[in-house]
């Protein structure tokens, strides 16, 4: 059993190094809570703080996320309108005819609403597909406090906005009542949605 070294035996053993021309090797030290928080490890075993650089790059990527998922609810705000519009012509419309074709004009806007969220990524990112996938705004270098920009469907389907296939070329007054009623509830989801953003780009611009 090795013998135990005091606080005088240690000083002694540093002034005989010193005397000898090297220093003897540092004490061990322990990385608190705090630091492991702030920093990651390398492939090489060696803690590395987060750079500024990469913090603000961080926050470009989001902003620039958060600009496209707010440019394409603007896009699919404006096709769920004209599927409004269209619904309320079906519903005047007294020949099957023109409310055939009144009814391909919703499915075309439909595939419409389906193409802006698929064209709303950014850098891998979509925040309005359907896929799923969030995004976290971290606060400061620590990171102790994050926001999550959570994932909202605006998918025509029904997982999403929920604006069913024209059945029958809307031929049942019923059906048709039923659909004006599904856009006017995507119409809030779609206000939600757009507030959700743009709460988040208020919260990006403090972090």
């Amino acid at each position: 059993m090795p013998p135990i070294q005091t606080a005088s035996t240690l000083q002694r053993s540093r002034q005989n190094h010193a005397i000898a021309g090297f220093a003897p090797p540092a004490p061990a030290r322990t990385m608190t809570r705090r630091a492991q928080r702030t920093c990651r490890i390398t492939p090489k075993g060696r803690p590395e703080r987060p750079t500024s650089a990469q913090h603000q790059a961080s926050h470009a990527q989001t902003h620039g996320l958060l600009q496209v998922t707010l440019e394409g609810i603007e896009k699919i705000d404006i096709f769920v309108t004209r599927i409004q519009q269209t619904l309320l012509q079906v519903k005047t419309a007294a020949c099957p005819t023109a409310r055939a074709r009144l009814a391909q004009r919703y499915e075309t806007l439909c595939s419409g609403v389906d193409l802006c969220t698929q064209t709303a990524g950014y850098d891998g990112v979509n925040l309005i597909d359907g896929n799923g996938q969030q995004r976290v705004i971290f606060f400061g270098r620590a990171a102790q406090s994050r926001f999550v920009i959570i994932h909202t469907d605006l998918t025509a389907g029904s997982t999403g906005l929920n604006l069913p296939h024209a059945v029958m070329n809307f031929e049942s007054d019923a059906d048709i009542t039923m659909v004006i009623k599904s856009a006017q509830t995507a119409r809030k989801r779609l206000a939600w949605a757009r507030s959700h953003i743009e709460q988040s780009l208020q919260v990006l611009r403090r972090a």
